[in-house]
Formats: C-alpha cells, structure tokens, sequence
C-alpha cells in the first residue's frame, strides 16, 4: 500500500518508498535483488548472462522491480533495477549495493535470498 512518499508494510509501519527492508518486523520489500542499472533491461533480454527479463512488476521511488528468469540455475527471480537518475549518483548505487549486502545476511523464512549484486 503506498500513501504519498510513504509505503506501508504488512505488520503496518510505515516506510519510505524504495525501502528495502521493513526494521519492525524484517520483511523484505524489494524481491531477489540484483541490482543492474535500469539502463540494460528490455524485456526478453537476458542480462548479466543468467537473468532473463519476463516482465515488470512494480515501480518504486528509486528504481523498478522486474519478474525474471534465472536461466542457468532454472528458477524464478526478482531483477530490482535502479532508475536512470539514481544509477548515475554514486551515492544512491552505494547505498543500493548495502541493502543488499544487508538483506543478503537475513535467514528467515519470510526473506527473500539474494543471489547476486551488481552496482
């Protein structure tokens, strides 16, 4: 549920838009992150060599999230890409990159996995 600058979790906290991970209850928001420049995708192109682009799914305040196929592992993945604007600041891939690095030390049934993180 998104109200304005602001989305709402699940367990009800409310969150910036582009949260990766709710700090109340440790959902992860954002899918199996990834993290290629939103510059690369089409859909039906495969990227990094491995993930195939199926389709968009969602968009946020600082990027979009993409259905996607791990062709050599044969499963299903989440792409989530940072917009044009961000993946040119620095700042914002670094800060992409950390989400990850920090969603990537979660084991919880209810946690995504994060196979893989480019910045």
């Amino acid at each position: 549920m998104e109200n304005n600058n602001k989305i709402v979790c699940q367990c009800g906290a409310v969150l910036e838009v582009g949260a990766v991970l709710c700090l109340v209850c440790g959902t992860v928001l954002s899918g199996e992150a990834i993290g290629v420049s939103a510059n690369d995708f089409a859909v039906g192109k495969t990227i990094v060599g491995q993930y195939e682009v199926v389709k968009l799914i969602g968009r946020g305040g600082m990027g979009e999230v993409y259905l996607g196929r791990d062709v050599k592992l044969d499963r299903t993945v989440a792409i989530k890409t940072l917009s044009k604007e961000f993946s040119k600041d620095k700042e914002h891939k670094a800060r992409f990159v950390r989400e990850a690095r920090t969603a990537s030390g979660l084991n919880h049934p209810n946690i995504i996995t994060v196979y893989d993180c480019g910045g």
